[in-house]
Formats: C-alpha cells, structure tokens, sequence
C-alpha cells in the first residue's frame, strides 16, 4: 500500500473517533448528563496529530534519486535536465501530489540546504585564493607593484582599512590548506595567468579586494546570527531531555479514574474486531 493512502487511512480514523466522541459529549450535554462527561469533553484537533510520510528527493551525480521507506531500494528516476535539478523534480512533485487532488491537500515542501555561513566561507575562501595567485603574478611582473600602486598604504592598520586576506584566518576559520585547494573559476585563472599588464591585474585586485570586504563583513553577520540560533536549538534541545514516562502514567491513570480509558481501549478493539 502507497504510505500516502496509508497516512490518510489513518488520519481518517482519528478523525472518525473524534467525531464520534463529539457526538457522545453533545448528547450527554442534552440530556442532562454533564456532570458525567465533564472531564470528556470535545477532542481537539491537538489531540491526534496527522501521522505524515516523507519521501526525499536527491540530486546524485546527475541523476535524480527517490528516497522512500516504503521502497525496497532507492529509485532512479533518470537523468537532470537543466542547470537547476528543481526544475527536474518540481513536475514529479506535481505529479504525485495531483494523485490525491480533492481527497487530500495537506503537504509540507521541506529543503535541507547549506548552512548559510558555510557558504559564505567558501565564497571568501575562494576570494582569497584569487588575491594570491594574482599577487604571485604580479610579484613575477614587477617585483615591486605594492610600493609603486601604493597598495602597502593603503591597506595599512594606520589607514583604517582591514589588511587585505591572502593566507588562512582565525577569526574566519579558513586554513591554509583550505585556501590552497580552494576553487577558483576557469575564466579568473586564465585572466591571471594570461595577462603581463600590471595596471590591468591591479585593476582586477581591487574589485577582489572591495568584494572581500563585502564577505568579510557578511561573514560577521552571519556568525552572529548563527550563535544565536545555535543557542536557541540547544536551549530546545535541553527541553525535550525530560523522562515522559511518570506523566504518562498519571495521564492514564486519570483517564482511568475518570472512566474515559476503558471507553477508549473498548473502542479501539471494536475497531480491530470490524477490521478482520
């Protein structure tokens, strides 16, 4: 059976069973039985949370992948056409949900991405990578470019102006090995490499520099937001350590006591006896 029929299946009956007890706590009220039903009541929707299924959707090699328990493997579902995998995924997603038009409606798109700040580390990484390698060019061209372009003073503490990245950093947890094997487009290695105009590579190491002050900047920003929510995920996280079982079993033993627990084991044994 496709777990989404199963799901609805089994959402459709807790919500039998609340109507059902709705109707009996409605009827006792009419006729003068509240006293009995008080600790009963209507059944809120909170009480019977939707038991969801979740199927993921992979990007691998190329080739768009269904994860799916109910699968006894993952399934290919062939070749990813265009530079964006979504635009493979999205019809399929489309598709499957049109299955279930007008029975059920209830789904949740959820997308497991790059953390944010890990992404604007690369980006800077890869930043400081090109900065080197154009400095190295430049320091075969003319030896001394930085005291010619005024580059020392410019970037000098005494400026007022962040000493321009060229090799690993704490603050930013880059290392130098990160910076070595760093990625750097194809067109930016043959712009460097290619080029023996000095005014031209320093036209090109400004813009990098102005872009690493943007990162620079970003990257502060998004680490304080991250130790923010860092803190907020741990203080859940503390929450939910707790033993439940002691509050299970007053909550029993008071449905117990109030009579509403045999009801409830009655019902769900007719329900399996129907079943069969």
């Amino acid at each position: 059976m496709d777990m989404l029929k199963l799901d609805m299946i089994t959402k459709g009956e807790a919500e039998k069973w609340k109507k059902k007890k709705n109707r009996q706590a409605k009827s006792s009220a009419k006729h003068g039985n509240k006293a009995k039903h008080d600790n009963v009541g209507s059944i809120d929707d909170d009480d019977f949370p939707p038991v969801y299924h979740y199927v993921s959707f992979v990007p691998i090699k190329g080739e768009l992948w269904r994860l799916d328990g109910m699968d006894p493997n993952p399934v290919n579902l062939g070749p990813i056409t265009g530079k964006n995998w979504l635009d493979t995924a999205t019809p399929l997603l489309r598709a499957r949900m049109t299955l279930f038009e007008g029975i059920e409606n209830e789904f949740s798109l959820l997308a497991l991405v790059k953390d944010p700040l890990a992404a604007k580390r690369d980006a800077l990484v890869s930043n400081v990578r090109m900065l080197q390698l154009l400095e190295q060019r430049l320091d075969d061209i003319s030896p001394s470019w930085r005291d010619i372009f005024g580059i020392s003073s410019r970037t000098s503490e005494e400026s007022g102006r962040e000493t321009t990245l060229t090799q690993g950093s704490k603050e930013f947890g880059i290392t130098s090995d990160m910076v070595r094997r760093a990625s750097v487009p194809e067109h930016r290695i043959k712009a460097i490499s290619g080029d023996s105009d000095p005014n031209t590579l320093i036209d090109l190491w400004d813009r990098l520099q102005e872009k690493q002050v943007s990162l620079r900047e970003s990257m502060r920003d998004q680490q304080k937001v991250s130790t923010l929510e860092h803190a907020a995920d741990r203080e859940k996280a503390e929450e939910r350590r707790h033993e439940y079982s002691g509050y299970i079993y007053d909550h029993l033993k008071k449905l117990a006591e109030n009579g509403v627990l045999e009801e409830i084991v009655k019902d769900v044994q007719q329900g399996k006896h129907s079943e069969r």
